[in-house]
């Protein structure tokens, strides 16, 4: 069954392709794989980004806010590395490049939640 994903706000995933065709960004990346890979990249599975600011909290329920965005980035058939957009008070704006065990992890999990009967709506949590 599909997993139920809302699309990206345009401006999170242009401020993600913009970084995607710099060169700079890229190479300053701290993603090997993303800064070694040879050909297009390009975002992929936008995974909205919310966040638990108050963790010490006691009590009541668990309170987030939506905080960004995170797409896999595709080198090719295989994602190489993560790319995040924020919401700032100017508007979307490109963050930064990540990878580790993190991508991989996510495309497995993605992939079996496709599998499942469940209809799941995934999203990602920022502890700080």
């Amino acid at each position: 069954m599909p997993l139920h994903v809302p699309p990206a706000p345009a401006p999170a995933l242009r401020s993600v392709l913009t970084a995607l065709g710099s060169p700079t960004a890229v190479r300053e990346a701290p993603t090997s794989a993303l800064r070694d890979h040879q050909g297009p990249l390009s975002p992929d599975h936008p995974l909205p980004v919310h966040v638990w600011d108050d963790v010490s909290r006691a009590g009541g329920p668990l309170r987030t806010r939506p905080a960004g965005w995170r797409f896999l980035v595709r080198g090719g058939e295989r994602a190489v590395a993560a790319a995040e957009a924020r919401l700032t008070a100017d508007g979307w704006t490109f963050s930064h490049f990540c990878g580790g065990p993190y991508v991989n992890a996510t495309e497995q999990a993605l992939h079996q939640a496709e599998l499942l009967t469940t209809p799941y709506q995934p999203r990602l949590l920022s502890v700080p």
